[in-house]
């Protein structure tokens, strides 16, 4: 029963995967709707595919919030076409390597649509993120998102935080606001979270490879015309409980397990060909199930032990498919919101698959190169100075003077000064300690006298903003160079992006040889 128990959590990868056919029909509308479009309507082409005029407004507008259409110039226009036509081409390649079928590559998110939702986001970035960078490792991206979760959880205004501490610039220009979410807009995990949230609860911190997100809802509602779905969910409870108890599937990781370091391709063709389930109409069989873990589920499998975690884990994610079948029922497959939205998700998606298994899949490197770049690029792997900081803040300049003097003839009090008089949130139970701060902080001209006054001194009062600011300074680390056992994964990741660089670039010379650019010159100049 461990595997069964297993596969109902996996389950819930699948439940997003599950209408194939209703999902292709959406596409041959789409081919239908290009074939129907007016030439004059279409602004670049590419082999089969085109950058129709309405999509390449639309993303002018988004880049170019501050500016008309008319004010673009026409070298910004043809470079935001160019760009346009570069993921066309991997659309192409992705289709020519048949990754359309691989996964069933088409998500539903209608279960998102079934609402309005009105938040802010906050966007922390990470050295090797996907999506958004920034100069700090996972780890103290991690921690930093902790601490901006709590800020919105103590009532700190979500729109501050958010110019304060997202690192992309989109979401720091438009204060973090979602006016409204829109599925897909993050992270399918974004997504899932959303949908199981609360109005005015905070979501997050939801890590994923691409950044780390953290959106404060401000409002949810449910959208006119949906059905509830109360009794839809309960129906569906049953339905699946009973449905997907297979003791085939059991016996067939008995079997697999037998063998010494048992793989994912180490399973027969008519092992995989078990049927394990059948959800309204649809069949699953062990190979499907196996796939949805991309070569890793002989290192997952054993995660779930009982039925308790299932049922816990079927709980949670119900939800997606009730508005599956919801969705379904009332026909929003013919709804050109919704078509545009699939058509959108799929080339994503497809795009993502031709990344990971023509460029990430291929990327490799010897001991010599990994060597060779670290001694290359030492400096970028240097341990700056640190020195540890406790901090005071108050607004008045008389209290803040009489801190400093009593914090200078018994420095030892410094931490219970601060939970007495500090008048920053989150700094009263900490004593004001502020951790090693280096010459990065956030602190700025603060820091560099901090460092100018050396360890175990007390500086101040100093007037920053509305606040006067009494330091207290601790253990200090010189500056210093890290080794390559250190930094090893930080310099595996920048090989990697490098070699990955260069074979992307192969592939996209290769395609651009094969499937010249087809520009409409007179539409771009009269959208000038």
């Amino acid at each position: 029963m461990r595997y069964l128990s297993f596969f109902m959590s996996g389950l819930f990868l699948l439940l997003f995967l599950v209408h194939l056919s209703f999902f292709m029909s959406g596409l041959f509308l789409l081919l239908f709707l290009v074939q129907c479009a007016k030439k004059g309507d279409i602004v670049g082409k590419v082999g089969d595919e085109v950058v129709t005029r309405e999509e390449y407004e639309k993303v002018l507008k988004n880049q170019f919030q501050k500016n008309d259409l008319s004010e673009i110039s026409l070298e910004d226009k043809k470079k935001t076409l160019n760009e346009l036509l570069e993921f066309r081409l991997k659309i192409i390649k992705a289709k020519q390597l048949g990754y359309e079928k691989e996964e069933n590559v088409l998500r539903t998110y209608f279960e998102i649509r079934g609402y309005d939702i009105k938040g802010v986001a906050v966007l922390i970035g990470f050295n090797n993120a996907q999506y958004v960078k920034a100069k700090r490792s996972k780890e103290e991206a991690e921690k930093l998102a902790s601490e901006v979760v709590q800020q919105l959880k103590d009532g700190a205004d979500a729109e501050e935080i958010a110019v304060k501490y997202s690192d992309d610039p989109t979401a720091k220009t438009r204060k973090g606001v979602l006016d409204p979410y829109r599925a897909g807009m993050f992270d399918i995990a974004v997504d899932k979270a959303l949908m199981n949230a609360g109005e005015n609860s905070v979501v997050g911190p939801v890590v994923t490879d691409k950044a780390i997100f953290i959106v404060k809802v401000n409002e949810k509602r449910k959208k006119a015309g949906y059905a509830d779905f109360d009794q839809e969910k309960e129906r569906l409870k049953k339905e699946l409980f009973q449905r997907n108890y297979r003791n085939e599937g059991n016996k067939t990781v008995k079997a697999w397990k037998k063998g010494p370091n048992p793989q994912d391709n180490q399973f027969s063709e008519d092992q995989r060909a078990v049927k394990l389930a059948r959800i309204d109409g649809e069949e699953f069989s062990v190979g499907q199930f196996i796939d949805q873990f991309r070569g890793r589920f002989h290192k997952f499998y054993q995660r779930y032990q009982d039925t308790t975690q299932v049922k816990k884990a079927l709980e949670n994610q119900i939800n997606y498919y009730a508005w599956i079948i919801t969705a379904r029922k009332k026909g929003l497959e013919k709804n050109p919101d919704i078509v545009k939205e699939i058509k959108r998700l799929t080339e994503h998606k497809l795009a993502e698959l031709l990344e990971k298994h023509q460029v990430r899949e291929k990327v490799s490197f010897t001991e010599d190169e990994l060597q060779a770049y670290y001694q290359a690029n030492k400096e970028k792997y240097i341990d700056p100075r640190k020195i540890q900081i406790w901090e005071i803040a108050v607004k008045d300049e008389a209290l803040a003077k009489r801190i400093t003097r009593m914090a200078k003839r018994n420095k030892a009090k410094f931490e219970d000064l601060a939970k007495k008089y500090t008048e920053k949130k989150g700094r009263k139970s900490r004593g004001g300690y502020l951790g090693y701060q280096t010459d990065r902080s956030a602190l700025g001209e603060m820091m560099k006298k901090a460092f100018d006054a050396g360890p175990n001194k007390i500086i101040g009062p100093m007037q920053y903003g509305i606040f006067y600011y009494i330091l207290k300074t601790g253990d200090f680390k010189p500056r210093r160079q890290k080794s390559l056992k250190e930094v090893r994964t930080l310099v595996e990741a920048a090989v990697k992006r490098d070699h990955g660089n260069k074979i992307r670039k192969a592939m996209m010379d290769e395609l651009h040889q094969k499937y010249p650019f087809w520009i409409n010159e007179k539409l771009l100049e009269k959208m000038s």
